[in-house]
């Protein structure tokens, strides 16, 4: 796809893992985290890297959060990404040639489209061809704002950090980017009165960590209400309200058996289908629409 950041820069990492050839068994046998370490202090072999992070440096996981470290501070998953490349030993599967391939049965097959539009009307078919084209050429550039918007999170990023060093000089925090575990007027009052903030700053960043240590989202299926008027439109009409999230997890009785309490949907089954279905799910009393449901609200020997 033409004109998208993204693929421009996957392929300017190639670029640079076809540099540092000459340094693969160092790349491929020390841990992306030293590699890091090692090019920050500057002791390692310029082979193209730096002008790659000068122009993409700015990017990150999650890099719409300012908390989060770019690129140029924290190398270590652009080594994990160079390491993969360096692992490429097929010529064929090489980024360049894949994106090519690519590329050229985009184009097969916008002309292929073109050519079907104009068996049913001549100017249809001009008119769709041109369009394709220009969908094709244009579609790569939807990135390109949130690329732009990289720079004005990189520069406020800068700004916090420094505000976080002058506090850790002060002695009120202990690493400059604990100014990422406060929020804007905790720090405004951290920095005009001196305000000790260091627990809450722990306790945040401990939960920080934690949370990086997960390897999957907790999902609550199905979803449950929170209070109030916010219940979930598949939940019978009988919900009560209160009694908090974890309620329907924990409404259990002395053998195990699921029942009601506040908080949990009256219907105290599953109401999953037991097979794939885009039907609604729907609890209604004498309802004939949607999945089968256990509860007893519908009929018995009525069928969705």
């Amino acid at each position: 796809m033409p004109h998208n950041v993204t693929i421009e820069m996957d392929l300017a990492l190639w670029e640079v893992a076809r540099s540092a050839e000459p340094y693969r068994e160092i790349l491929l046998n020390t841990p992306p985290s030293e590699l890091a370490a090692v090019h920050l202090a500057g002791n390692l072999p310029d082979f193209g890297l730096d002008a790659f992070l000068e122009r993409y440096g700015i990017r990150s996981a999650a890099e719409v959060d300012i908390g989060v470290p770019r690129w140029a501070e924290n190398p270590a998953l652009v080594f994990t990404m160079l390491a993969n490349y360096l692992r490429v030993t097929d010529p064929e599967q090489a980024p360049d040639r894949r994106f090519n391939r690519a590329a050229d049965r985009a184009e097969s097959m916008l002309t292929e489209l073109a050519r079907r539009a104009r068996r049913e009307h001549a100017l249809r078919g001009r008119l769709a061809g041109f369009f394709l084209r220009r969908s094709r050429e244009l579609t790569g550039l939807r990135e390109a704002g949130k690329f732009a918007g990289l720079y004005a999170l990189r520069d406020r990023r800068r700004r916090l950090l420094l505000i976080g060093a002058e506090l850790h000089a002060k002695g009120l925090v202990a690493r400059p980017d604990d100014a990422m575990f406060l929020e804007l007027p905790e720090l405004r009052t951290v920095v005009e009165t001196g305000a000790d903030l260091r627990d809450t700053i722990v306790a945040r960043r401990t939960e920080y960590e934690r949370e990086l240590r997960r390897r999957t989202a907790p999902v609550l299926d199905p979803p449950l209400p929170v209070s109030g008027s916010h219940r979930h439109p598949f939940l019978s009409r009988g919900t009560r309200n209160g009694g908090g999230i974890g309620a329907h997890i924990r409404n259990r009785g002395p053998r195990g058996e699921r029942r009601p309490m506040p908080g949990a949907p009256t219907c105290p089954f599953d109401h999953r289908p037991r097979r794939r279905s885009t039907r609604r799910l729907v609890c209604h009393p004498g309802s004939r629409t949607g999945p089968a449901c256990r509860c007893g609200n519908r009929r018995r020997g009525d069928r969705p």
